[in-house]
């Protein structure tokens, strides 16, 4: 499965000389998400999974900016312009130094794999309007990286070694570990004759008692399989 992770690249042209808005950050929820808190992390987001695009912008300016106030802004993916936001409202005003959260794109689906950068700043506002791409401008740069699929042997591994198998009395003893499903139970003589078998279904972390009272003491081999894998194979007595 691919993950997106966001790499430590982030850019933010805030000069701070002049009176100005400026964008701080780019950042994501589940598609449709209404509230900016429920902001994705990196490990959450999956290629070509569908999201919501924010982004977070500072009043700056030496005016308060009032609901009705129209701004506009600018942004690109990779280098490509996406066009111009125009915010032509807002529930309530942004104060001098306030912050806000806006989408920037309802629904968007995030590229199958490798980089790619968004960039957002300030264009039009009706009290200082801005000219310069790099001024109040901020770029995030993610990254999608594909993890290795695991080992299927190296998960048998993991599951054998979660198991316990021993003999009770007169009985075999099963300790499922992370194992579970149906599991064939197969018992055998030193000779390799098979002297007992069983169905058996088994749940996680459970402990399966198989009644073995018909054969004679000694030392057997017991077996547990899935199909064509064998979870577990071992020695008991008994007696």
């Amino acid at each position: 499965m691919k993950k997106l992770v966001l790499s430590l690249s982030f850019i933010a042209f805030a000069f701070g000389v002049t009176a100005q808005i400026d964008v701080n950050t780019v950042f994501m929820t589940e598609a449709g998400v209404q509230d900016a808190a429920q902001q994705l992390t990196p490990n959450e987001l999956e290629s070509e999974a569908q999201v919501t695009l924010w982004f977070n912008f500072t009043n700056n300016l030496n005016d308060e900016l009032l609901p009705n106030d129209s701004i506009t802004f600018g942004w690109e993916i990779d280098g490509v312009s996406q066009g111009t936001l125009i915010q032509a409202s807002r529930n309530n005003p942004v104060p001098i130094g306030s912050s806000v959260n806006s989408f920037l794109q309802q629904t968007y689906t995030l590229p199958e794999e490798g980089t790619f950068e968004i960039c957002v700043w300030p264009l039009y506002n009706p009290y200082d309007p801005n000219t310069d791409e790099n001024t109040g401008r901020a770029c995030q740069t993610f990254e999608i990286e594909e993890e290795e699929d695991e080992d299927p042997n190296s998960i048998a591994e993991h599951i054998a070694k979660s198991m316990k198998l021993y003999a009770g009395q007169n009985e075999v003893v099963i300790e499922s570990g992370e194992a579970e499903g149906l599991t064939h139970v197969a018992i055998f003589d030193l000779s390799g004759k098979m002297v007992f078998n069983r169905n058996i279904q088994l749940s996680s972390q459970s402990i399966e008692r198989v009644n073995v009272n018909m054969l004679n003491a000694g030392m057997y081999i017991v077996r547990l399989s899935q199909g064509n894998n064998v979870l577990k194979a071992n020695k008991v007595v008994l007696r």
